[in-house]
């Protein structure tokens, strides 16, 4: 990658270690351009992404760690079985942080593939 705190790694390491560093890097990107290295992990990413099935989406996001709260060692998708009411409660928070948007992310995906 070499910049910040993954620089030994490779984009693909990154890419299937941590997701969240990658959307945090997106959503910086609103306050100005990001690095040429920055954008050239965010192109892969994005390539990567694209390729995926919504339902392979899914699970890519539904593995990860909570990481926050009293639920932090439980996996996005067992949250999201074991705690609906609190899915919603964090969806319909005003400024999620970058951990929440992932679960955000996964209740809509897991909405729309329900519904289709």
């Amino acid at each position: 990658v070499g910049f910040g705190k993954y620089a030994k790694m490779t984009y693909k390491e990154l890419y299937e270690e941590d997701p969240t560093y990658i959307k945090w890097l997106r959503r910086q990107s609103v306050d100005g351009p990001p690095s040429p290295k920055a954008m050239g992990l965010i192109g892969y990413a994005d390539y990567l992404d694209g390729s995926l099935t919504p339902q392979e989406r899914l699970t890519r996001i539904g593995r990860q760690s909570v990481g926050f709260g009293k639920h932090k060692n439980l996996t996005i998708e067992k949250l999201y079985e074991d705690d609906y009411d609190y899915i919603q409660w964090l969806c319909a928070q005003e400024s999620p942080s970058m951990q929440v948007y992932e679960i955000i992310d996964y209740a809509a995906l897991r909405k729309e593939i329900c519904d289709a």
